[in-house]
């Protein structure tokens, strides 16, 4: 997911408690993923589906 237009502080990089989302840094493939944030897509579709609606709600909240 790329997040260029949000904050990217330790927050946004590491998802929050609240979202109980977990995001892995894009840098781990390269400088070219700096802006970016791994979610793995290797899960049922509905946790899948709870997770980016968790983080959707997470940056309405900040």
């Amino acid at each position: 997911m790329e997040f260029s237009n949000y904050c990217f502080d330790t927050l946004c990089v590491q998802g929050s408690p609240e979202a109980k989302v977990w995001v892995d840094r894009g840098t781990m493939f390269g400088i070219e993923g700096e802006k970016f944030q791994r979610i793995n897509c290797a899960t049922p579709r509905k946790i899948l589906e709870a997770a980016l609606k968790a983080i959707c709600g997470e940056f309405k909240n900040n």
